[in-house]
């Protein structure tokens, strides 16, 4: 058996309906009127074996399959290491019971940001600032990355939506050097 659940940070699943190893589950569309692709949910399963993790509607399983953290969102991988071909399910071969999390992309969240934020706090090139407040009220985090008194300015940004989460990592990359 597993139990499928939400409750994890940026989490939106809910369960259609379960079968034996079988889940057909769909994402939660929250604040957006047009189908969204974007998922993440943890799963805790009581015994060994195959589960199935089916969507609703296609196109929701990217290239890689699913990612997947053993360590509650600490470290990712992916699930497949080839090209994977189904756009609407994926397996998860369980070796033993416990909780895992299942998520569209790698996730890049408040708590990544603060790692790395943290790491670079100290830096004299290092300012962080905030650009604006979200429709919600949350402070939109601003870098600066600044050495002497340059001519010419360049401006990064990393995404738009919440899915869009390897443009970040890609974006950390590039502070970082």
């Amino acid at each position: 058996m597993v139990i499928i659940s939400k409750d994890l940070p940026a989490g939106n699943i809910r369960v259609l309906s379960q079968e034996g190893s079988l889940s057909v589950i769909e994402e939660e569309q929250r604040d957006s009127r047009n189908e969204w692709f974007y998922w993440k949910f943890k799963a805790v399963f009581d015994a060994p074996g195959t589960y199935t993790f089916r969507f609703a509607r296609p196109n929701k399983v990217g290239t890689r399959s699913a990612a997947v953290s053993f360590d509650r969102g600490a470290s990712w991988e992916w699930l497949a290491q080839e090209q994977y071909e189904s756009s609407q399910e994926f397996a998860f071969i369980c070796a033993e019971p416990g909780e895992v999390w299942f998520c569209q992309g790698i996730p890049y969240l408040q708590r990544e940001f603060d790692l790395f934020a943290g790491e670079f706090r100290e830096h004299p090139a290092f300012h962080l600032s905030t650009l604006c407040k979200s429709r919600k009220g949350r402070g939109v985090e601003l870098v600066t990355i600044r050495e002497g008194s340059p001519a010419l300015a360049v401006l990064l940004t990393s995404r738009h939506h919440c899915q869009e989460m390897s443009a970040t990592h890609a974006l950390e990359g590039i502070m970082r050097a």
